[in-house]
């Protein structure tokens, strides 16, 4: 969710000083999760009219399952008010934790979002062309993506996300062919130690071509449980949040963080009704024989 494009109208995000407002639906829902006439900055907003790409794959942890995520992806065009013709992808959902399982009460689950294109646009982290950066908007003090919510939705799912995630990028066709790409991973995070933990993660973007001018998305949406401490978001994050900010950048500093891609199930727990769920409660029965 750079700036170039999308933060000037309302996407998810109205300004940079981070009041956050939801894309909102008018009409008919487009998909799950995508709203039919979202509003994001655009006049004569159109849908590609294909088939959107929808994903459901389960979300493990030290080798269990703890939930799943669900994301529908779709390509789009239109005009800005100045009539600067415009092109994008979007891409909307989130992770619904299993029944019987939460979070520690030193934990809680967030999106971290790291960036990278040919237009970087206006960013916090002074990113430039072909720079990897974090895609936050608080101050740099956290790897929080900002739009962790559901658009609205004339149709919302029942029961909605654990967390929620919507992001509508775009670009102009002036600026001439570019690719717009993005890792976002699901993580847990203390905020006491400030440590934080990615669980899995996917990849999606899109890109421009002019001549005649046409958008297409980078590609299937696939979700790979757990990350790699070499993918693109660990060590754009690891760099980010060491406290001086991306290597590159002068005078931007950040809040220090420990990034970590192993050992995330210490933050999931199950419900004292659900222990089985574990194998733990026959492991305390036998205990208690045992005794």
């Amino acid at each position: 969710m750079t700036h170039t494009s999308r933060r000037g109208a309302a996407v998810a995000l109205a300004t940079l000083s981070t009041v956050l407002f939801p894309v909102v639906a008018f009409a008919q829902d487009h998909s799950r999760f995508l709203p039919g006439s979202p509003r994001v900055g655009l006049n004569g907003f159109t849908w590609s009219g294909g088939r959107v790409d929808q994903l459901t794959a389960a979300v493990e942890a030290c080798g269990r399952r703890v939930g799943e995520v669900r994301f529908d992806q779709d390509t789009f065009t239109g005009t800005t008010p100045r009539g600067t013709a415009s092109g994008g992808n979007a891409v909307a959902g989130g992770f619904w934790m299993d029944r019987g399982i939460t979070t520690d009460a030193s934990c809680r689950l967030g999106w971290a979002q790291v960036v990278r294109t040919e237009v970087p646009g206006r960013n916090e982290w002074a990113a430039t062309r072909n720079m990897w950066f974090p895609d936050t908007n608080n101050g740099r003090t956290s790897p929080d993506y900002p739009g962790q919510r559901l658009p609205n939705l004339a149709t919302p799912p029942n029961p909605g996300p654990t967390l929620g995630f919507q992001d509508f990028p775009f670009r102009f066709f002036r600026d001439g062919a570019q690719t717009w790409t993005a890792e976002l991973a699901l993580f847990t995070a203390n905020d006491r130690t400030h440590e934080l933990c990615l669980i899995g993660m996917l990849t999606w973007g899109f890109t421009l071509t002019t001549n005649p001018n046409a958008v297409a998305r980078l590609g299937p949406l696939a979700w790979t449980n757990g990350v790699a401490a070499n993918s693109n978001i660990a060590r754009t994050l690891t760099d980010a949040f060491d406290g001086n900010g991306l290597t590159g950048t002068n005078g931007v500093t950040s809040t220090p963080w420990t990034i970590n891609t192993r050992d995330c199930c210490d933050c999931f727990v199950p419900t004292p009704s659900s222990l089985v769920a574990f194998g733990l409660l026959p492991l305390a029965s036998r205990r208690r024989r045992a005794a």
